[in-house]
């Protein structure tokens, strides 16, 4: 029985470690994200030429495209893993931002389809589209009574955008549009790795997820 009851234990204490994760995680994700996502405008317009037409048009379509694919990463959830899924997608946003940035070093804006940039942007929300089978995380390993402060704290994590502009504005006036994505990537993928550490934690089986008390 001793035993049992040290087990029951661990296996709380490890539980209870997954929304600290998880909000350790958005903060990184948070902050990088911030540095870039209010210049993309000024990036299209500046460095790839894009009209205004064309480049409102993007951000009018997006939505659509984000809401599409949020809700077919929460079906993939459901076969692969909420974890798992919202790590490979973060990933991958990460790692578009990252090849965005070597087409426009390397090969140059003007000789870089423009298609190329769009769909590599597009790819980037991807990590954004994961929000929902975050939050389902959060709502199932934390408590009822404490959900009001985790509220709060992705609150916080959201007015991280506003503040992580003005450090990619830095970057951006000493150093391009580009060099503030790579940046972003890399933290990015580093927030995505923060949040592989509840794979062994979460199981990727629905059936088994535990009901938060």
């Amino acid at each position: 029985l001793e035993v049992q009851s040290r087990g029951h234990k661990e296996a709380a204490s490890r539980l209870h470690r997954i929304p600290y994760v998880l909000g350790l995680s958005d903060v990184v994700s948070g902050i990088s994200a911030g540095m870039t996502v209010k210049f993309f405008p000024l990036f299209f317009a500046n460095e790839i030429g894009l009209n205004p037409v064309f480049t409102n048009s993007i951000y009018v379509g997006l939505p659509l495209i984000m809401a599409a694919m949020a809700r077919g990463f929460q079906y993939i959830g459901r076969f692969c893993g909420r974890v798992e899924t919202a790590v490979l997608m973060s990933i991958m946003g990460a790692l578009s931002l990252i090849t965005m940035w070597w087409f426009v070093e390397h090969v140059g804006p003007e000789k870089t389809p423009r298609w190329v940039i769009i769909l590599l942007y597009v790819i980037s929300t991807s990590q954004h589209c994961v929000r929902p089978l975050k939050k389902s995380l959060l709502m199932d390993y934390v408590p009822k009574r404490r959900r009001g402060v985790w509220n709060a704290v992705d609150s916080v994590t959201r007015f991280g955008w506003s503040g992580s502009a003005f450090l990619g504005g830095w970057i951006i006036h000493y150093y391009g549009y580009v060099t503030s994505f790579l940046y972003t990537g890399i933290l990015q993928i580093g927030a995505a790795l923060i949040l592989a550490l509840l794979i062994p934690l979460v199981p990727s089986n629905e059936g088994s997820r535990a009901p938060s008390a």
